[in-house]
This record gives C-alpha cells, sequence and structure tokens, in this order.
C-alpha cells in the first residue's frame, strides 16, 4: 500500500516472488503503540491481539524482507508497559505459566551493566566522560544513568541478537515475542525514560514489527512509548 509512509520501491533486480506473491516493496521495522484513556475498554486486549495475528500470518503476509530468515516468518515483539497492571502476562499462558520469566527490570540490568563497562575504559571513542563522573555514578546512593547514557558512544549500548532473544518469552502458537512489564511496582523508579527508549529501539533491530501495550495514563513510559512509535492508536 503506497499510502503507508515508510513505503521504499526497491530496485527490480530485487522483485521476488515466493508462495505465489509478488513483492514489489519493503517496509522498514514499524513501532505501533496501543494506548487509552481510561482502563476496561480493551486496550490490551487489541495489542494482543494484533501482535499475534501479525505473527501467525507471517508465512502469508509481506512485510519487511531486510530483517526476515530464510523462514520468511514476521518476527514480532509485544511490549507490555502497562506497569500497573501486566495485563500481557496475566492474559499469557506463555508468560503466566512461566517460572521468573524475563522483565523490562531485566533489560535494565544489562544497560546498567553496558554504561558501568563504558566507564571503566579509558578510550574516549567509547564514553566521552571527566574522571568526575565514574566517582559520581559510584557514590549515588540511587544512581541515576541517564546522563552517563548521553554521554556514551551509542554503539557500546547495542544488544546482540542472543541478548535481545534471551531476554524475551516466545508464544509457541503464533511465534511471537513477548517482554512483559516489571513484576514489581516497586522497580517503577529504577526505570529511566532513556531505559525504555534504548529498549525499544534494539527491538526495532530485530524485529519487524514492535507493539507497544501502554498504560491509560501520560506518564514516563507513556510518553516515551509516544515519541518512539510510528503510529498511535487510542482505543475508545
Amino acid at each position: 500500500d503506497e499510502s503507508l509512509g515508510n513505503y521504499q520501491q526497491p530496485p527490480t533486480s530485487s522483485i521476488t516472488q515466493r508462495k505465489g506473491v509478488t513483492t514489489m516493496g519493503v517496509l522498514k521495522p514499524k513501532v505501533v503503540c496501543f494506548t487509552s484513556a481510561k482502563g476496561g475498554v480493551g486496550k490490551s486486549a487489541i495489542a494482543m491481539e494484533v501482535a499475534s495475528c501479525l505473527a501467525a500470518r507471517g508465512n502469508e503476509v509481506e512485510i519487511n524482507m531486510s530483517t526476515r530468515g530464510a523462514s520468511g516468518d514476521v518476527n514480532v515483539v509485544l511490549v507490555d508497559l502497562n506497569y500497573a497492571f501486566g495485563t500481557v502476562a496475566a492474559t499469557l499462558p506463555c508468560v503466566s505459566d512461566m517460572k521468573n520469566p524475563p522483565t523490562l527490570a531485566d533489560w535494565v540490568l544489562k544497560i546498567r551493566e553496558k554504561v558501568v563497562r563504558g566507564l571503566s575504559y579509558e578510550d574516549k571513542k567509547v564514553f566521552y566522560f571527566e574522571v568526575e563522573d565514574k566517582k559520581e555514578l559510584q557514590t549515588q546512593e540511587h544512581p541515576r544513568y541517564a546522563s552517563f547514557i548521553y554521554k556514551m558512544n551509542r554503539n557500546y549500548l547495542r544488544f546482540t541478537r542472543q541478548e535481545v532473544f534471551s531476554l524475551l518469552v516466545k508464544e509457541p502458537k503464533t511465534g511471537m515475542y513477548i517482554l512483559p512489564t516489571i513484576s514489581s511496582n516497586f522497580d517503577v523508579a529504577e526505570i529511566e525514560n532513556e531505559f525504555i527508549e534504548i529498549i525499544i529501539e534494539e527491538l526495532s533491530n530485530f524485529f519487524d514489527a514492535v507493539v507497544l501495550d501502554t498504560g491509560n495514563n501520560f506518564e514516563g513510559f507513556t510518553q516515551t512509548a509516544f515519541r518512539m512509535s510510528n503510529e498511535i492508536y487510542i482505543v475508545a
């Protein structure tokens, strides 16, 4: 559909035939956000259905050939940013039946490790910091990492494919991947908006579609989701 903003026309030589379908163009990875002004309107249910349908129909629909493997699957990840309820984890058995599933908090720990590792480098190409920066982070009772993230070369905050998929849960029936929200509301204060931004960026590197389910609020997580999304759907 040429009306889609991310449509790109590839060279004629890249037109491919697969299962009787001619692919005339490819779409960039897309971040789609579902939100609402109040609870109970079906926002999370719609987000889950859209993500699972995209993943299940991956063998029929062409979305983005560049990130797809040889199997022709469409890689879809559903991210639960609704920390107040955690509806995704409570609804999907692949998460609720799993003991200690990975959550947003696990991603945050990984990002922190990368920042601390960057502080240990002497190479200025890695981390544009002063000596006081390292001391400041070490002496803070509740360290805040945002200011250090902005001083780092973002290449050193990248996640490998192995890291990304080890921090997700796979739904076996559809092939959809899931990133559950934090398991405790006490962890909210520890998750800075910059962490959410990095997580969405990294997922976009490995998935054709990143589906975000937000809370019915306009707080930090939700604001970051809006800013990072290509499309936002408000469920009323």
